[in-house]
């Protein structure tokens, strides 16, 4: 009599495979499992197959042609990267932007003898992933991603998603609206050249989550009196509402509640200076979010600077990273501080720019046509 496959004798028999197995077998990617599951299935169908030879059997077997995909795990192979065609810019001409680190801040003393504060912000192998036109999905956009991540820490899915593309896996993907002029191929490497030292850019990120806290810390309220009979009463939020009219409390009405962790933008930062050989960018002012959290950068649109980047022949519709070769540097020797006059290890510190290298390029006043620098 034949056995049901899901009778409780067979579950039993399954569970106590699975025991059996080593530990390690558990601790391999998906990809390894599944390709260890097919050899040992095809070794069983083998032995099975040889045993059928031998005796006669009741159900003739159906033959199927050898499949021409291999059992063992996928291996990404690199792909040449892309490059583009300079083009002119045109009035209605929108580019992409970029996907970057937030590495941290810095200073640094300009041409006028002021401390500028400055978030560094590293692209890192910044690739086109996927073109979204309107045939297809509505709306022209490119998604790009960022950021190094191991075949086996991404989703299965996703793995399927940057195979199809021919690009590593990427930590953070965002979408950028362009204008048909401005559509890039899929795998093209966006370098920190892509903005250039004048311009003003819009910076978007998650800001720090701060928890759940109380109104004079998350609105800035005054709080209660602190002396003259106050009990109890001096961080509180006071009255939230009216009485029997119009008896319930007003949407959007200032109180405790979860503070930070939302998306913000810093709107018309000015691009100090970039680093294409580090594909570095530092930017004015602050940038929300931790450090080591993603951001989004892409052109201003205020329409005092929007016009900057064409005014200031901007690479378009994007600059390709630049080829760097890093083992002529020697980072064991400790790097001297122009202005400090001090030895530091910091691979993001300013030096002089009459004495940077030529990758570095620092905004004046004679780069900037608006004469933007306040």
């Amino acid at each position: 009599m034949a056995m049901a496959s899901h009778s409780p004798r067979c579950l039993g028999a399954l569970q106590r495979f699975y025991l059996s197995l080593p530990t390690c077998v558990f601790s391999l990617p998906r990809s390894s499992f599944v390709a260890s599951s097919l050899v040992m299935r095809a070794a069983s169908s083998s032995s099975s197959s040889s045993s059928s030879s031998s005796s006669p059997s009741l159900h003739p077997q159906t033959s199927h042609p050898p499949s021409s995909s291999s059992s063992a795990p996928f291996l990404w192979t690199p792909q040449p990267v892309p490059t583009v065609q300079t083009l002119p810019w045109t009035p209605t001409s929108a580019r992409t932007g970029a996907v970057a680190l937030k590495v941290g801040m810095t200073q640094r003393w300009d041409a006028n003898c002021v401390n500028v504060p400055l978030t560094v912000l590293w692209l890192d192998e910044c690739q086109v992933v996927k073109q979204l036109t309107p045939e297809t999905d509505g709306y022209r956009a490119v998604q790009v991603g960022s950021g190094y991540q191991k075949r086996k820490n991404a989703h299965f899915l996703q793995r399927g998603h940057f195979d199809a593309a021919g690009v590593p896996p990427k930590r953070k993907l965002f979408e950028f609206k362009v204008s048909e002029d401005a559509m890039l191929p899929v795998g093209f490497e966006i370098g920190a050249g892509h903005f250039v030292p004048g311009q003003h850019v819009d910076v978007q990120g998650v800001t720090k989550g701060k928890g759940t806290q109380g109104v004079m810390k998350r609105h800035g309220f005054a709080g209660g009196n602190a002396s003259h009979g106050s009990s109890k009463h001096h961080r509180k939020a006071g009255s939230t509402g009216a009485c029997q009219s119009p008896g319930k409390r007003w949407k959007g009405t200032k109180m405790p509640g979860q503070m930070g962790n939302d998306k913000r933008t810093s709107s018309n930062l000015l691009v100090f200076a970039v680093d294409t050989k580090r594909n570095l960018v530092y930017v004015k002012g602050v940038v929300p979010g931790n450090r080591g959290s993603w951001v989004r950068i892409k052109d201003a649109k205020n329409p005092k600077t929007r016009d900057i980047p064409r005014a200031m022949d901007a690479p378009f519709p994007a600059a390709p990273r630049e080829a760097v070769d890093f083992t002529s540097e020697r980072f064991e020797v400790l790097h001297k501080d122009a202005e400090l006059g001090t030895e530091n290890t910091n691979a993001f510190q300013f030096t002089d720019p009459a004495q940077a290298a030529s990758s570095l390029r620092v905004a004046t006043p004679a780069h900037n046509p608006y004469h933007v620098f306040d």
